[in-house]
């Protein structure tokens, strides 16, 4: 039988001192009469005790040892302190009554305490007793003082007496005579009423104080009221009533926030010319809006708020900003012509040179990375190496140079080029990569102890990099393949066929190591066939690949990250989601240890909390 942590702890400190028996909750805690002789070095280490039962959340058992040093230390505040802590978290209010009435008895003038007492009434019920304590504190307190008002309407919604401090905050406004007091708290009270237009009244105001926390607060609870179904369009439309007032301009903002959220792309568009028309034509609504229209991946909407804000201003702080945004936006697309006529313009209309540098590293990615066309690509990034040795353009392109050669089969080419990024001065996480890649080279050489000893390396310099798991996988293979160096070749070729893009050939050279006389690749084959089909959006044939890899090879490391993948098909079609479920069930439980599991529970939260929605 295990013993509670409070019965641990109180043992091992029997030999300092003796506990008596605890009162109960109908009883009084406390003794009329103090006890004698009780040491203060006993004091300290029944504090000290409490301390450890309150960390262990044992709240009862720290009750207990407080209670007992109470008796003889009536007047220590840090004991009435932790005795309030753990009746709090026991709900022992009457307990906490008492002990507050003692204080008060001892401070009667202590408004902290009083209003303790008056909210610990109240969730008992004694509401007409809570509301006599907060009168004697009201009598205390400056009435013309809101900061000191605010106490009371805090303690009073903490004691869940909301139509007590809804007529208290008008009470006090009426008072001081000014009627934009405690709007946060009024709002709040209101919402839990169901009065959301005139909480979202309370709140439109408070966001003019721009450099208050009172301004976020009211922001984000306006955004919670327009995300609420039942609030939302009564909210939009007090917003908007508010368009040409003093808190018309983060009023705006807010809306056009919100409908770029719920993806109504021309409402926020709208509201962001109308805001602009109101700030004078800076630009700066405009270029909100295509921010967050970027950050929700909305590329059709940055390319015409961009194209917008280039045609009608020519602010040079966000001038840049929005051509680069609007062409990012229009290789996102697939519009990759446009995209390079659009990063030409840039380039032609400023000398900076780290602009220009950008710019033309961006026509390079286009050509190698949608357009394959990597004898051009490099052409544009030798220009911004050559020309432009600054920036983030340069370290790009001069990383992007040695991966052109790669995927074009230029395998002495691009280890020139990786060979230099090791010996420069680069970032660590550049390090590790051109690392992974001149393993990746020699094991397309056919150099297998070269690249053996290569990834073996990284795993011990980057032991938390990004290439490890990549890295380990290869030794792994490495392992299986033992001494067939001729299966380990046909494999080595698939994977450079992959790295150059060449979809078909791969998978017709994958398919022969899966055929080969030697099986001893054919489940990392098949693995790779399976990423390959889902690379290449045909589920179809990922499902059947992953079926034959647990089917086959039910004992391979692969077989769980298959099925895995299985489980992420099937939950994007609703009559699958059971089935993914429990895929995912199963791994969780049969492979604890694998690299996917934390990814797996975050989806079955995903998938409970749809459920319980539904």
């Amino acid at each position: 039988m295990k013993l509670s942590v409070s019965i641990l702890l109180v043992a091992a400190l029997s030999a300092v001192c003796v506990f008596p028996a605890s009162a109960q909750e109908s009883q009084s805690p406390f003794q009329d009469k103090p006890v004698i002789g009780l040491k203060q070095q006993d004091t300290n280490s029944r504090i000290a005790l409490a301390r450890k039962l309150i960390r262990a959340r044992d709240y009862q058992g720290a009750a207990d040892v407080l209670e007992t040093a109470y008796e003889s230390s009536t007047d220590n505040g840090i004991i009435e302190n932790l005795l309030k802590t753990c009746y709090q978290q026991l709900k022992q209010y009457s307990k906490a009554e008492l002990l507050t009435r003692r204080i008060l008895q001892r401070q009667p003038q202590a408004v902290g305490s009083r209003l303790n007492l008056a909210e610990l009434l109240a969730k008992q019920g004694k509401i007409e007793e809570a509301i006599v304590q907060y009168r004697a504190v009201e009598k205390q307190l400056d009435s013309k003082n809101a900061s000191n008002q605010l106490l009371i309407i805090r303690s009073m919604i903490a004691a869940g007496m909301e139509e007590n401090a809804l007529a208290h905050i008008d009470k006090v406004r009426k008072g001081i005579k000014d009627p934009t007091l405690f709007r946060l708290e009024r709002g709040g009270l209101l919402e839990a009423r169901r009065e959301y237009v005139e909480a979202a009244r309370e709140y439109i105001p408070v966001l003019n104080q721009d450099s208050t926390r009172d301004a976020g607060n009211a922001e984000r609870k306006l955004l919670a009221l327009l995300s609420f179904p039942e609030s939302a369009e009564q909210v939009e439309d007090v917003l908007m009533s508010f368009a040409d007032s003093t808190a018309g301009q983060r009023t705006l903002r807010l809306l056009a926030d919100h409908y770029v959220k719920i993806d109504r792309f021309d409402e926020a568009f709208a509201i962001a010319l109308r805001q602009d028309s109101l700030s004078g034509g800076t630009g700066t609504p405009l270029i909100n809006v295509m921010r967050r229209c970027r950050e929700r991946q909305a590329w059709e909407q940055v390319v015409r708020v961009g194209e917008h804000f280039l045609e009608h201003h020519d602010d040079p702080r966000f001038g840049i900003e929005a051509a680069f945004s609007r062409a990012e936006a229009l290789v996102r697309l697939g519009r990759s012509r446009d995209a390079i006529a659009a990063y030409d313009k840039i380039a032609a209309t400023n000398s900076h040179p780290r602009i220009l540098g950008d710019a033309l590293f961006g026509i390079g990615v286009v050509y190698s990375e949608f357009l394959h066309d990597y004898r051009q690509a490099l052409v544009y990034f030798d220009s911004v190496v050559n020309n432009f040795p600054q920036g983030n353009g340069y370290l790009n392109a001069r990383q992007a140079i040695p991966h052109c050669y790669l995927r074009s089969g230029q395998l002495e080419e691009a280890k020139t080029g990786f060979v230099e990024i090791a010996n420069s001065k680069a970032e660590n996480d550049q390090l590790e990569e051109t690392a992974y890649f001149l393993s990746l080279i020699s094991l397309f050489a056919n150099e297998f102890d070269s690249a053996a000893a290569g990834f073996r390396k990284l795993m011990v310099d980057y032991p938390q990099g990004m290439f490890v798991n990549d890295a380990l996988r290869m030794v792994l293979l490495f392992d299986q393949a033992g001494e067939d160096k001729a299966l380990l070749g046909d494999y080595a070729a698939a994977l450079f066929l992959q790295q150059q893009g060449l979809t078909d050939s791969t998978r017709a050279k994958l398919g022969e190591v899966i055929g080969a006389d030697n099986r001893a690749l054919a489940d990392i084959a098949l693995f790779d066939l399976v990423e390959l089909e889902m690379e290449s959006a045909d589920t179809t044939a990922a499902l059947v690949a992953i079926d034959r890899l647990s089917t086959e090879f039910e004992d391979s490391y692969y077989s769980p990250l298959g099925l895995k993948l299985k489980a992420d098909i099937l939950v994007g079609a609703e009559s699958g989601i059971d089935q993914a479920r429990d895929i995912y069930r199963q791994l969780l439980e049969a492979y604890p240890d694998y690299p996917f599991v934390s990814e797996i529970r975050a989806r079955l939260r995903e998938l409970l909390a749809t459920q319980e929605v539904g």
